[in-house]
């Protein structure tokens, strides 16, 4: 599925992706991550500059982004990745899982 796809995909109701505007670093950021797959603070700086801030954004709107850290060598390597549906103990779980959204309104009331 390329780009425009997923954004008319995103547009319609069932996706909240359609919610973020299309020429924002923080869609960017998100289109970046759909796949699931941990990327790196690198390759994210390559999206946005204030990749952390973007970051921080989405999860206030109810995006469900998981980071981990990683020192080789002495060196700190930090990777973002979105969260997925179904078990998170299984790295290799099929590609059909679609990423998670909370709804901030509904999660501040549990």
């Amino acid at each position: 599925m390329d780009k425009s796809e997923r954004t008319a995909q995103a547009a319609g109701a069932s996706s909240p992706r359609g919610f973020i505007e299309d020429t924002s670093q923080e869609r960017a950021i998100l289109d970046f991550l759909w796949d699931g797959n941990w990327k790196s603070s690198r390759d994210l700086s390559a999206k946005s500059l204030q990749y952390s801030a973007r970051i921080f954004s989405l999860r206030k709107k109810g995006w469900l982004i998981q980071n981990r850290l990683e020192i080789c060598d002495g060196k700190r390597r930090g990777f973002f990745r979105l969260k997925l549906d179904g078990s998170q103990a299984d790295l290799f779980a099929p590609r059909d899982l679609r990423p998670v959204w909370v709804d901030p309104e509904e999660s501040a009331h549990r």
